[in-house]
């Protein structure tokens, strides 16, 4: 019966990236943008930063949770920094027509820029410690497999809904004129900047 926690582990996968935010947005965006092809390669950059979180959770790494939690105000300033970045770019973006072919692009690189990004959110361990508890699989690092399925199930749930975002994003993208893109890269660019700053200031004055 340790399948079950595989599909619990895809439950609790798919609920912990189901709230839209930044990088819900992100992932939305890169599709409209860059293609399906930038949209997955997202979606697997949130999966493995959630599926690492879910492995220090579901593992009893407290040394390390404990770590990466007392240091949240300064990896938060990371993230902020990094999400102005992103607004920056995304603003002064220009748009493509749609019958342009889509741009090269390094799919491991933008795999790689969204597990930085989402792994500034070290409250997240935090989150899965709860929800594992009000499961009651706060207990199953004492069962090497058990654990394993879950943060297995945990990385296949958060890749199959921003795959399944990114899938629905890119099949829109023909429809959508480039003026309309415009406006995307304008709002994205404003609310990654925005969130960048609410980051940075929330943590500067927790460090003050």
């Amino acid at each position: 019966m340790n399948e079950l926690y595989f599909y619990k582990g895809l439950i609790v996968g798919i609920g912990m990236a189901a709230p839209i935010g930044p990088i819900s947005l992100l992932c939305i965006r890169r599709s409209l943008i860059r293609g399906h092809y930038a949209g997955i390669a997202t979606a697997l950059g949130v999966a493995i930063a959630d599926g690492f979180y879910a492995l220090i959770a579901a593992f009893g790494l407290t040394a390390l949770s404990s770590f990466l939690i007392n240091q949240k105000e300064y990896i938060y300033c990371v993230g902020g920094l990094f999400l102005i970045f992103l607004g920056i770019k995304a603003f002064k973006t220009k748009p493509i027509s749609i019958n342009q072919p889509l741009k090269s692009t390094s799919f491991l690189l933008t795999t790689l820029q969204t597990m930085l990004l989402t792994l500034t959110n070290p409250m997240t361990i935090v989150s899965f410690l709860a929800v594992f508890a009000t499961l009651g699989l706060d207990t199953m690092h004492n069962n090497i497999t058990q654990a394993t399925l879950i943060c297995l199930g945990v990385f296949c749930g958060s890749g199959l809904w921003f795959i399944s975002l990114s899938t629905l994003a890119a099949h829109f993208r023909s429809r959508i004129k480039p003026s309309f893109l415009r406006h995307i890269n304008q709002f994205s660019g404003v609310f990654f900047i925005l969130c960048g700053l609410f980051l940075i200031i929330m943590s500067v004055k927790r460090l003050i």
